[in-house]
């Protein structure tokens, strides 16, 4: 008898999956909307210099290492923490330079700030007095939920694309 494998790059964390925003097409777009789906979350925001773009491509690599069969069944998250430069239509822009299955999301500074309180996610405006453009600091760590819209742990931030996928062909059936 053949045993699965547990997934060896991600870490158990308990944290509330959840969240109520809006997609760079003006929808709304809840936690409940995608029950039945496997979800990576990642907060960031569209000024990242280095992280964001990585990771997204990242996410982008491992999502096309996925069976046809395996994708469907997972759905890509990108929540800013940036509200204030990150509307809709700065998402939509900022988003089309990376793999259509990768949702971007915005909201209100409210509404974001509940999602990351809930993923347990930390982000924090950065503001250099000799500088006017500011950055944010964030969490760079990939959630990973169940399709029971519960959390399953974050991703090791040293895992590469294809043991991230290995992962999620060993979770997701």
């Amino acid at each position: 008898m053949h045993t699965q494998s547990a997934p060896q790059h991600l870490v158990a964390m308990d944290f509330t999956a959840e969240y109520d925003l809006i997609e760079t097409g003006g929808q709304n777009l809840s936690s409940r909307d995608l029950a039945g789906l496997y979800q990576i979350v990642f907060f960031g925001f569209t000024h990242c210099p280095d992280i964001c773009p990585t990771e997204l491509q990242r996410m982008s690599v491992v999502y096309n290492l996925l069976s046809e069969e395996r994708q469907d069944k997972l759905q890509m998250i990108f929540i800013s923490v940036d509200p204030e430069r990150d509307d809709q239509a700065a998402m939509l822009d900022y988003m089309s330079n990376f793999d259509p299955a990768i949702r971007g999301l915005t909201g209100t500074p409210e509404k974001i700030e509940m999602a990351a309180k809930n993923f347990k996610a930390y982000f924090k405006k950065s503001v250099q007095a000799d500088n006017p453009q500011y950055t944010v600091d964030h969490t760079a760590l990939w959630y990973l939920v169940g399709p029971d819209g519960k959390a399953i742990g974050v991703f090791k931030p040293e895992a590469t694309a294809e043991q991230i996928a290995q992962d999620l062909s060993r979770l997701i059936r």
